[in-house]
């Protein structure tokens, strides 16, 4: 089950950590070391499984980060090709100056 929080395999809380991490308890010091991380969940645990993210969660996720208070969008997952939607989406963050 778990919540909203869970990180299904450390992937997005090592990226944190990269980004913000500050050192302290033996961990890393990251690039901007105490930045404000706002975690948004794009994929669910049926990820594990099929290894795919529906397009849609993908331009909801960036729209949604686009219209925080988020500074950087910073997605670490990729594909060979984007949709139209996808585009559009980083076009829409790109107007909101991230």
């Amino acid at each position: 089950a778990g919540d909203e929080n869970d990180d299904y395999d450390g992937h997005g809380t090592n990226m944190a950590e990269l980004i913000a991490g500050t050192g302290a308890g033996g961990g890393l010091k990251g690039l901007a070391p105490g930045a404000k991380i706002i975690p948004m969940r794009v994929t669910d645990t049926e990820f594990q499984k099929k290894h795919s993210v529906n397009a849609r969660d993908f331009e909801d996720a960036i729209r949604a980060a686009a219209d925080s208070e988020a500074k950087i969008i910073s997605m670490s997952f990729g594909s060979l090709y984007s949709t139209r939607g996808e585009r559009e989406a980083v076009k829409y963050a790109e107007s909101k100056g991230k």
